[in-house]
């Protein structure tokens, strides 16, 4: 719906079209996550994780997604 209202208000605003466009490829997670965005020259990765009990041991972090934004 609000991509529809998006567009309406961009003819209407003779807005050009946005250079970049979203879309969703994973989730949603829910609860507490760390989000690690690692920038190196032009390339981007981001991480989530979050953190997991284990047996007989402190908590660790677990990889929720790894995930390559721009090679």
């Amino acid at each position: 719906m609000s991509r529809g209202i998006g567009r309406c208000l961009a003819r209407h605003g003779r807005l050009a079209p946005p250079p970049v466009t979203w879309r969703k490829t994973d989730g949603p997670w829910f609860g507490n996550q760390l989000m690690t965005l690692t920038l190196r020259g032009r390339s981007a990765r981001l991480r989530l994780e979050r953190a997991r009990a284990r047996e007989g041991a402190g908590p660790r972090l677990a990889t929720l997604l790894d995930s390559e934004l721009a090679p």
